[in-house]
């Protein structure tokens, strides 16, 4: 392993300080582009600013793929190194509609949000047009310091990871072959906790989403086509009532175990290395501050640190996102719904499968008298695990050390990160989740992502210098034959 050389290092961390304004526009000129993708709006034109700056960078060939969903951007900046990493990114964003925002989601508002003295408020801040825009500054710097690339790069940035990256799929396989150039994959967020210490994920857990639906014609009885009026709930069925009976069948009463047979049948148990990752972020979590942190009150029950955690890394889940039936406006509108729907999501852990637990789902329902009742996946990813010793990992763990920041490696992600895309067949490349920097309520009103921080938490400048020597430090790794 070859040292980095501080020298350089020091000179484009120059350029990082001289340029920071000019960095934190790129930063909020993304944030006001709306590229909402369960709507399309601003898909299309926020596509075209991403290319834009691959182009800025010098990449070729730049091109915006077309796929069945939206655009996948695609970039590549050859510098002949010895070493490729694909950086991944998206470009997509959730919707803002119903939330209770206090600013303009799109403003791209510079703010404070204390401790924080000065934030980036608005819609994707955090999750994740922030992390994209610093680490393509960085990559900039770089440059401008005249400095060559320590590293090949390819970036692929898309537009439905929010809807289950459905399009990407097809897209890697199609292009796998200029794919299969790349070593490792890495995606550049903020993942610094409020006391400063900082996660890097070298797994993730899988999704499936599914949308259950009911109504009178499905279920051959209850109103057919239109609500009608409540009195005669004397006389029909109400499909709310079945939708509400058929969810509360799938959980024991508190809703914090499945009880669809087989659900937990494949569940893998931990290895001895995510037994060990495990122990550390036990040993070193603060439950109250994990709590604060999610303006929650308690936890599940009375279940220790250990068992919340096991929860947490390696048990799947069984959550309710959304009900719709009826009347929920001001006021009263005595009726009685035609139609009701439900919106539910599992978190699954290797070695369980999206397409089984469809399976046992719809199984499930059917045994227990709710036939009536449509399904359809909106949502099907797998889970995946990457070694935690692997370079790309160790890299960035290594780039992170100057700054003073506890480095943790956590056993997996318990969201869903569309890696299984690149650590599968046919390229199967190792992959990282890291970087500086902190934000908050990704998904809900007020997101933000900390430009300036507040000395535990980082701000944009050294959020963009550690993704500088997340490069140089990958660059440095002697590459497997």
């Amino acid at each position: 392993m070859e040292p980095v050389s501080e020298k350089i290092i020091s000179h484009i961390d120059d350029v990082i300080d001289r340029d920071l304004e000019r960095h934190l526009g790129r930063l909020r000129e993304l944030v006001r582009q709306p590229s909402i993708s369960y709507t399309g709006e601003g898909i299309a034109e926020c596509a075209e600013l991403v290319a834009g700056y691959f182009n800025d960078l010098g990449c070729d060939p730049v091109k915006i793929y077309e796929t069945p969903g939206h655009p996948v951007v695609y970039g590549e900046r050859w510098v002949g190194a010895p070493k490729t990493l694909l950086v991944y990114f998206m470009y997509d964003v959730m919707p803002v509609k119903d939330d209770p925002w206090t600013v303009d989601p799109f403003e791209g508002l510079i703010t404070s949000e204390p401790p924080y003295p000065k934030v980036l408020m608005g819609r994707g801040a955090t999750n994740s047009k922030g992390p994209m825009g610093a680490f393509l500054n960085a990559v900039e710097a770089i440059q401008d310091a005249g400095e060559t690339l320590p590293v090949n790069l390819i970036f692929i940035a898309e537009g439905e990871e929010e809807m289950g990256s459905k399009s990407l799929y097809g897209f890697v396989k199609e292009h796998a072959d200029m794919l299969k150039r790349a070593d490792a994959v890495f995606m550049p967020m903020g993942k610094q906790e409020r006391d400063g210490g900082t996660l890097i994920w070298p797994g993730t857990k899988g999704i499936v989403y599914l949308t259950l639906e009911c109504d009178g014609k499905t279920l051959g009885r209850g109103p057919r086509d239109y609500n009608i009026h409540s009195s005669l709930k004397a006389i029909a069925d109400n499909p709310a009532w079945v939708m509400i009976q058929a969810l509360a069948s799938m959980t024991t009463p508190d809703g914090n175990r499945a009880l669809i047979k087989g659900f937990y049948d494949d569940v893998k148990p931990p290895s001895d290395k995510q037994k060990e990752l495990f122990k550390a972020v036990v040993d070193e979590v603060s439950l109250d501050a994990f709590r604060n942190s999610l303006h929650v009150d308690n936890f599940i029950g009375n279940e220790s640190k250990i068992e919340l955690m096991n929860r947490f890394f390696f048990q799947p889940t069984l959550n309710i996102d959304g009900i719709s039936a009826g009347y929920t406006g001001e006021g009263s509108k005595t009726i009685l719904p035609y139609k009701a729907i439900a919106k539910i999501d599992m978190r699954i852990v290797p070695d369980m499968d999206p397409d089984d637990i469809v399976s046992k789902v719809r199984k499930h329902l059917d045994d227990h008298g709710f036939e009536g009742i449509q399904m359809q996946a909106n949502n099907l990813n797998p889970p995946c695990d990457t070694d935690p010793d692997a370079e790309i990992i160790q890299a960035a763990v290594r780039a992170l050390r100057p700054f003073g920041v506890n480095a943790k490696v956590w056993p997996r992600n318990m969201g869903f990160i569309p890696f299984p895309i690149f650590s599968g067949p046919p390229l199967n490349l190792e992959f990282c989740v890291a970087g500086l920097g902190h934000g908050e309520r990704a998904h809900g009103p007020d997101e933000f992502f900390v430009i300036e921080g507040d000395g535990k938490v980082k701000g944009l400048r050294e959020i963009e210098k550690s993704f500088v020597r997340v490069l140089y430090e990958y660059a440095s790794t002697v590459k497997r034959i």
